[in-house]
């Protein structure tokens, strides 16, 4: 009888631990690509998504758009330095945009 209780215990461990290992909240910035055993199941929306614990694994891909053409930059200025230019030169700045809906309440 102990022994059935034993196992009984582990079993259940094992099904809370899994159960919570396949629940994964996609953002809106970082949609999901599930992978089953190295196959991609295909794209996830944002929002709460469920796995299968120990065969899925959820890649997050980023959508952010980051500005990485320094090659044609001449000088780039630390955060918070202010630089002085002539009028009418064009400067260029490092920037990092995210569209999306925010909460409006």
């Amino acid at each position: 009888m102990k022994i059935l209780i034993i196992v009984l215990v582990i079993v259940v461990v094992v099904v809370v631990i899994g159960a919570a290992m396949s629940v994964r909240v996609v953002e809106q910035h970082e949609p999901g690509v599930p992978f089953r055993l190295g196959k991609v199941l295909g794209a996830r929306t944002p929002g709460l998504r469920v796995i299968v614990a120990f065969i899925d694994v959820l890649h997050r891909v980023s959508l952010r758009i980051e500005d990485d053409d320094r090659h044609r930059r001449a000088r780039s200025f630390p955060a918070g330095e202010k630089a002085a230019a002539p009028p009418g030169a064009v400067m260029r700045v490092p920037i990092v945009a995210a569209n999306g809906a925010t909460d409006a309440s």
